[in-house]
């Protein structure tokens, strides 16, 4: 027999397990709108997804993993401070965006917000 489960019924699995805090709301609903395109007769296994899929901030996920190492990064620095706020501001997004690239290249990455990314680990 087969059930398909709803978003909610989805995000309510984790409800009360150990890994409830593993995904944040926005990220179980990223994870069940990707499993339902991708794979929608797959039987649902949070553990498994736990263990496969991590939550985390781009610039951790960057460090962990070195990826700022395997990246070029060149910054100039301007001799007026409000330039030089404004283009750290700008390069950070920059930045960011190449680290996402550079994970999309090697794995599956959901981009939830400019902060926050779900990828599968590697």
């Amino acid at each position: 027999m087969k059930n398909t489960l709803s978003q909610s019924e989805f995000i309510d699995m984790w409800r009360g397990s150990d890994r409830e805090d593993s995904f944040s709301y926005e990220g179980k609903i990223a994870l069940f709108d990707m499993f339902e395109e991708l794979e929608p007769d797959m039987e649902v296994d949070i553990v498994g997804i736990d263990c496969y899929y991590t939550e985390s901030s781009i610039l951790d996920v960057a460090s962990e993993y070195g990826i700022l190492e395997e990246i070029d990064i060149e910054t100039e620095i301007e001799i007026e401070i409000d330039e030089v706020i404004s283009k750290l501001i700008t390069d950070q997004d920059e930045i960011k965006d190449m680290i996402v690239e550079h994970l999309e290249s090697n794995t599956m990455v959901i981009r939830l917000n400019d902060e926050t990314v779900i990828y599968q680990n590697y």
